[in-house]
């Protein structure tokens, strides 16, 4: 819809996505070999034949157990908001299973918005099946599926899948008393920055450039992971803004001796499903088409408020189209609603506007043209908010949410002078395979207006479905 947008925090489903990849650190394909000792050689000679020392050794670990944190603070529209998790899981391989498990606690706080919030996520694997399980608020989102190992170590695929440590300019060690070392690296590349942001993160999300990663890995005698540590080394264009702060510490344990403790999983609490991953599917394919360089879709939207025995409704249909073109950003969006039909396009620094009777042009940026597209796609999917999914036919799902968000809402209400009250959400999603076509939400927000003489129920009903017809990467 073109009408009010509303602002999203977008490091907070990042920062998820990247603690679980952190803590993951260490998962490698099914080893062949029990071994936890590395084979005799000679002493080092670089940090290269260090790192690749521990590769080798880390894959022949049994089982081992972690710990972790992440401290990150990042400025919102000047406001200062900031953003801590800690975790804890282990993992190892049993002679007829394989038993993960992890547990994140992550909370986030922006004092001048009034805004906090805290999610504790659990992500498992134990005797064939995959086990999420995540707590916000009131929702509480319990849900595991058989999966074979190796489908899940794709699912749970970690940083340094997708990350070289060693594409980097400046690598160094260091040997202490005890015959470990601790291995330094920075001034990474392009390229490598991109690898590590491919974890789920946008410099968008931070305001920032990220110029470097500096990297601590401290490792044993026997040339184990003991600590990993990544400091990102930030830079923004304005003087009068403060750059982001963002450390992540891992440290590792029990090499060989941690053993499952299958009481903490709980499983009786979990609901069995067909696929969990088509949660994380949908989130993925949105994310991919907020980075598509070029992709035309439709937005359907409706909203409809009752009240006193009147409806007033609102109805718009946007037809969308993006690309690239010499270089810059290019978009057309042709608008049939119920205040008239009209266009919006911007090329080369200027949108020009032509709806509902007026027609203008304004100065706007490549990365302003581009948010206003995305802002187009936002339809408030939240995956670790759904508490129900059923299977319906041709790929479609349908996606329950017992306690939406509703704060945004509650405003809008307070706003019009009504009491917000409750709401109801769900989502249909339509696959084809991996890949999103459609994807619907409709939700019903109830709340009371209270006149001097009566108090009357009202209720506002919003749909909006996106349908992706074409989008590249």
């Amino acid at each position: 819809m073109l009408r009010d947008k509303r602002f999203g925090i977008l490091p907070i489903l990042c920062v998820l996505l990247l603690c679980g990849a952190l803590c993951s650190c260490g998962r490698v394909e099914t080893p062949t070999s029990g071994a936890t000792e590395a084979p005799e050689v000679k002493e080092p000679e670089s940090a290269e034949q260090i790192w690749e020392k521990v590769d080798e050794v880390m894959s022949a670990v049994k089982s081992y157990e972690y710990k972790s944190t992440m401290q990150l603070t990042y400025y919102y529209m000047g406001m200062r908001c900031d953003v801590s998790s800690i975790g804890n899981g282990v993992r190892c391989e049993l002679e007829d299973d394989y038993y993960e498990y992890s547990d994140d606690r992550t909370d986030m706080r922006c004092d001048e918005l009034s805004a906090e919030e805290t999610r504790q996520s659990v992500e498992a694997y134990s005797d064939g099946k995959m086990y999420i399980s995540n707590t916000v608020g009131d929702a509480a989102q319990r849900f595991c599926s058989p999966i074979t190992y190796e489908e899940y170590g794709e699912e749970s695929e970690s940083l340094l899948d997708q990350f070289d440590v060693l594409d980097c300019k400046d690598k160094s060690f260091v040997k202490g008393e005890d015959g470990g070392y601790t291995l330094s690296f920075s001034g990474y590349t392009k390229k490598a920055v991109r690898d590590f942001l491919d974890g789920g993160m946008s410099e968008d999300d931070f305001g920032a450039d990220i110029l470097d990663l500096e990297i601590s890995i401290t490792v044993d005698a026997e040339f184990h992971a003991k600590v990993f540590t990544i400091n990102v080394v930030f830079d923004v264009d304005e003087d009068d803004t403060l750059a982001p702060v963002m450390t992540m510490e891992s440290t590792y344990s029990g090499f060989g001796t941690t053993e499952p403790n299958y009481d903490q999983l709980k499983t009786e609490e979990y609901t069995e499903i067909d696929d969990v991953r088509i949660l994380d599917d949908v989130s993925e394919c949105l994310d991919d088409f907020l980075s598509a360089k070029s992709g035309e879709f439709v937005v359907d939207s409706s909203q409809t408020i009752s009240v006193m025995g009147e409806e007033d409704v609102y109805r718009e249909k946007d037809e969308v189209s993006f690309s690239e073109e010499n270089g810059g950003f290019i978009y057309d969006v042709a608008i049939e609603s119920s205040d008239g039909d009209g266009n919006v396009s911007y090329k080369n620094g200027t949108q020009d506007v032509v709806y509902a009777g007026e027609e203008y042009s304004q100065a706007q940026t490549d990365a302003e043209a581009r948010e206003f597209i995305d802002s187009l796609l936002e339809v408030e999917y939240d995956s670790v908010r759904v508490s129900g999914i059923e299977v319906g036919e041709d790929g479609t799902y349908i996606f329950t949410v017992e306690h939406p968000d509703g704060s945004y809402y509650e405003s809008y209400f307070e706003s019009i002078g009504v009491e917000y009250t409750s709401m109801t959400q769900t989502f249909t999603v339509t696959m084809d395979g991996e890949e999103l076509r459609k994807i619907s939400n409709d939700t019903v927000v109830y709340g009371v207006y209270n006149d001097v003489a009566s108090t009357e129920p009202v209720e506002m009903k919003i749909h909006m479905s996106v349908d992706f017809t074409n989008m590249h990467k």
